[in-house]
């Protein structure tokens, strides 16, 4: 049930465990999906950054280390979570960019004849691990096959990754040190610049 903590820690976007060795962050999904808000109940979905740090749990020790960090920070989750759903995502993993990575990651192309590659670990302007990186080499691979395959069609539309202002590129870059400073920096740009196009 909604605490007042709760109401006021889970709004419409993600917030990170600040200091938790796990990188943990949340989002309260219920806020997205009204159907799973039923009689007042939320429904918080949390994520470890460092998956390293639970090989060797089974799940049930894994919902144990999750539990007990999530509580560290937010106490009224001990007595006011009903059930808990993990996920472990040991038979998918997600692929993390880490520092050094780059030159391990395929391009579109590969050496072999008709294989292109797509996917979030695949090497693309964004460079970060994401949803959108996934789906913009999903285009690059269907630009490339057109290419390769059909050159007098139409080219698949890739739009240029967005650029923030640098203004607003350094508030965001200051998240990791200070998330409630660098989101009501990014808020006030977003205001500004919305009032000076009026």
């Amino acid at each position: 049930n909604k605490s007042g903590f709760l109401e006021v820690a889970t709004q419409d976007e993600h917030f990170t465990l600040a200091g938790s060795p796990w990188g943990i962050t949340g989002f309260d999904i219920s806020r997205h999906w009204p159907r799973l808000e039923i009689r007042r109940r939320t429904v918080l979905q949390f994520v470890a950054a460092d998956s390293r740090r639970f090989s060797g749990l089974d799940d049930a020790g894994f919902v144990r280390v999750m539990s007990d960090e999530i509580g560290r920070f937010i106490p009224e989750m001990h007595s006011a979570v009903e059930y808990v759903v993990p996920h472990r995502n040991r038979d998918d993993p997600l692929f993390v960019n880490d520092v050094g990575s780059w030159r391990f990651r395929p391009r579109t192309r590969s050496k072999v004849p008709n294989l292109y590659f797509a996917g979030d670990y695949v090497r693309n302007e964004t460079a970060v691990t994401s949803m959108e990186a996934a789906v913009r080499t999903g285009l690059m691979a269907a630009e490339a096959l057109r290419t390769d395959r059909l050159p007098g069609t139409q080219p698949v539309v890739i739009e240029a990754p967005i650029t923030p202002p640098a203004e607003l590129q350094a508030l965001i870059d200051s998240y990791r040190d200070d998330p409630l400073v660098a989101l009501t920096g990014c808020m006030q740009w977003f205001r500004e610049s919305a009032a000076a196009n009026d």
